[in-house]
């Protein structure tokens, strides 16, 4: 799939790391924007963030972050499977 504009709920790259799902890390620390940047340009999993640029900025949307994350989960259940 990819971002619909005009139906998707868009953001920034640098609104992804305050979403409520990235909020209570591990760690304690918050999601930091790199992390966000290298999940778009080079992917996890085989998995990249869907962007698109509007206005010059580079966005993303609710709704891509969404498929990123069911994908990326995906992944790494299948991963584990193998493994087992």
């Amino acid at each position: 799939m990819s971002i619909d504009p005009n139906k998707d709920r868009l953001l920034l790259l640098s609104e992804v790391p305050s979403l409520p799902i990235f909020l209570k890390r591990r760690n304690g620390r918050p999601l930091s924007l790199a992390t966000v940047w290298r999940w778009h340009r080079h992917g996890v999993r085989g998995v990249r963030l869907e962007t698109i640029v509007a206005g010059g900025q580079k966005m993303t949307s609710i709704e891509a972050v969404d498929r990123f994350v069911a994908a990326t989960t995906a992944a790494a259940e299948k991963r584990a499977a193998v493994k087992a």
